[in-house]
């Protein structure tokens, strides 16, 4: 897919496979996203603030809004959506000013996720439905970054990896009861 005489990187797919959001990056602080309609097959700019960021995590079909990580109007990145009908319009989910926040959903594990940074550590932290019905993931290490590595459905156990200083990385067991 191209747009201009730019490639645009990635996508990201509804649910019922009718729109593609794609991102086309300019720089470590800047990128673009447009909305592919795979129906007509028409390509629009999505997403364009200049100084910002903001990279696709996943399309949630009950809302069909676009959510991911980005910086636009905040010192830190936050967690936040873009209804699919209202380019440019960023609705903040989850942000701290002193922390950094990544979201996501894993179809994987069908489990929505955060990952809050600062201060050398990274909190991993899981969800049974979007951002609520907390899972909490184990602290065992000061300054530690945990990353989940695999789920296994079947017996709701994940393989997580956690790194600290004097840890290079762990792997540990975790059991998750969902429902």
């Amino acid at each position: 897919i191209r747009e201009g005489l730019t490639n645009l990187m990635g996508g990201i797919v509804t649910p019922d496979g009718t729109f593609v959001v794609g991102s086309r990056s300019f720089s470590n602080n800047e990128n673009q996203l447009y909305l592919i309609n795979t129906k007509n097959k028409t390509t629009k700019l999505y997403f364009k603030k200049p100084n910002s960021i903001f990279y696709p995590s996943f399309i949630d079909g009950k809302t069909m809004s676009l959510y991911g990580v980005t910086d636009y109007k905040r010192d830190r990145r936050g967690c936040a959506r873009i209804p699919l009908n209202k380019p440019n319009h960023v609705y903040y989910v989850l942000e701290k000013k002193n922390k950094d926040i990544s979201c996501g959903y894993g179809e994987w594990s069908k489990l929505y996720y955060t990952e809050e940074s600062y201060k050398g550590r990274t909190e991993l932290t899981f969800y049974r439905s979007m951002f609520k019905d907390k899972i909490t993931v184990p602290q065992l290490f000061n300054n530690q970054t945990v990353s989940p590595k695999s789920f296994d459905r079947t017996t709701n156990q994940m393989l997580l990896k956690y790194s600290a200083a004097n840890v290079p990385g762990a792997m540990y067991l975790f059991d998750i009861k969902t429902k």
